[in-house]
């Protein structure tokens, strides 16, 4: 009996699986509403918020750059649950916590129960899943389910590499868990179409088992049709906002690494030394008993390595061929396959099983420790403040009665808070580039208010748009916060009136 299949044999599985999902819920659910919503969370709030869900789909999703399965999740939930920063984040909670369930049995089909309860420790503490099961983002479901594609996907692969046919549950239950991957992010779209071309290529030779893959894949095909001709007027226009990497391959695929694992370098090197000493022991394993021993067929390691490195090597291509799509948060359709890997090191170890119990216990405390004191994930906010910007004004509502507000880049997301925190002002006018200058001057020749906010998060606005209003108004006050700032001015139009447009 080998040292993999004695460790396997310990026993207290289920409360230790029960314990590690109890620890990484209240991870999740604590403090879900601490830090303020951020432009992508807004974004997320303005996609959703419309009367249908026709409305959604086509004034809200189609002029963006993304799938509409998300939207339509929480079109629901504002819907019915409501839009305060708990109720959208909710789901993301909900959703990183069933992963945590899923990457277990995900490891326990690959390996045994312990490479599965380890991964299902590392994904419950780490920075990467925790901090998108807290944001109202596709990500923290992108994760599930890519988590669940993956889980059905073995027993796909099992049935093609025997030719066998798969069984019904497992090829309902991936074309039901591909389908929904592709629809809610187009990097969930990539894995699906990475796993059936692993598929197709290891079929390639037996025209009947390709028979067997494209009979499962066609439904995922009809599925997506509906939705290929707005993906390619959105494919056609591009993102817009992601900046093309700095840095070489091997860097970038290094900080990658630093984002699975609490952006730390030096646990990141450790990591790094655990994956060295399993692919030591592995190739060895391979020279002198060759595959052998997998209930998966393949090589459950180097598949897991393919899973890790491909959707990467992928991006990274394209991002430097044709478009930038390159950002970590997409590639988190790889992190099961990183936390799996480390598991199985750590279970591969040449130690008792008590020292492997040590060392996995030791990791997992290791990251946890790491995330709340180092990192202070509960105590020092990342987020841009929108909220907070908000609440210095709303407090000094009654001390500048009437003031105008103008914000930067846009309106919605400094109303939500106006309204949220019971303030009667709004937004008067959005402010931040040269262009809007004569907008500007307009507005306030006409309404003649004698305070100006002006509140800006996320983007900074262009100097000649606040040289205008420093020229122009009188500051009465400056208050900074993360990403955010809020200037109070006092209008002067009694002394000179406003300059810096043709009236």
């Amino acid at each position: 009996m080998n040292a993999t299949h004695h460790f396997s044999r310990q026993r207290s599985i289920s409360p230790l699986l029960i314990f590690i999902i109890l620890v990484g819920t209240v991870l999740r659910f604590y403090g879900l509403s601490v830090q303020s919503l951020w432009n992508d969370e807004f974004a997320t709030w303005r996609m959703s918020h419309f009367d249908n869900l026709a409305a959604v789909i086509n004034q809200g999703v189609r002029p963006d750059v993304h799938p509409p399965g998300y939207q339509i999740i929480m079109y629901y939930v504002e819907r019915y649950i409501g839009d305060s920063e708990t109720a959208l984040r909710f789901p993301s909670a909900v959703a990183g916590i069933l992963a945590i369930a899923v990457i277990y049995r995900l490891g326990k089909r690959l390996y045994s129960h312990w490479e599965g309860l380890i991964a299902a420790g590392l994904l419950a503490v780490l920075w990467a899943s925790l901090y998108y099961s807290q944001e109202a983002r596709a990500y923290s479901f992108l994760l599930l389910f890519a988590l669940l594609t993956a889980y059905f996907w073995i027993a796909l692969l099992q049935a093609v590499r025997t030719g066998l046919r798969p069984a019904f549950s497992s090829a309902a239950g991936y074309i039901i868990s591909a389908g929904i991957c592709s629809y809610l992010h187009y990097f969930g779209l990539y894995l699906v179409a990475l796993q059936g071309l692993a598929l197709v290529l290891i079929a390639i030779r037996q025209p009947r088992r390709i028979l067997t893959v494209a009979l499962v894949y066609l439904p995922i095909v009809l599925l997506y049709l509906p939705w290929t001709p707005i993906m390619w007027e959105q494919v056609r226009f591009g993102p817009r906002h992601i900046a093309p990497p700095e840095t070489g391959p091997l860097t970038t695929s290094f900080y990658f690494l630093q984002f699975m694992f609490n952006w730390s370098t030096k646990l990141t090197l450790l990591v790094l030394a655990f994956y060295a000493v399993l692919a030591g022991r592995s190739l060895f394993g391979w020279l002198r008993y060759g595959e052998g021993g997998s209930n998966v067929g393949l090589a459950p390691g180097l598949w897991l390595t393919l899973w890790l490195v491909i959707p990467f090597i992928g991006a990274y291509l394209i991002t430097v061929l044709f478009t930038p799509v390159l950002l970590f948060r997409n590639l988190i359709i790889s992190l099961p396959a990183a936390y799996l890997l480390l598991s199985r090191a750590v279970v591969q170890l040449p130690a008792p099983p008590w020292g492997r119990i040590l060392v996995a216990g030791g990791i997992i405390l290791l990251f946890l420790y790491q995330l709340l004191f180092s990192m202070q994930y509960y105590t020092r906010p990342v987020k841009e403040q929108s909220r907070e910007a908000v609440a210095y004004v709303a407090a000094r509502e009654m001390a500048y009665p009437n003031a105008l507000i103008i914000s930067y880049p846009d309106r919605e997301s400094f109303d939500y808070y106006l309204k949220k925190q019971g303030a009667s002002a709004r937004v008067a006018a959005v402010g931040g580039q040269p262009m809007d200058i004569p907008a500007v001057a307009q507005l306030l020749e006409t309404e003649k208010p004698r305070y100006v906010w002006y509140i800006r998060a996320y983007e900074s606005p262009d100097n000649k748009f606040v040289d205008y209003l420093f020229q122009n108004l009188e500051l009465l006050e400056h208050q900074e916060f993360i990403l955010s700032d809020v200037w109070l001015f006092k209008t002067r139009f009694e002394d000179t009136g406003l300059s810096g447009v043709n009236h």
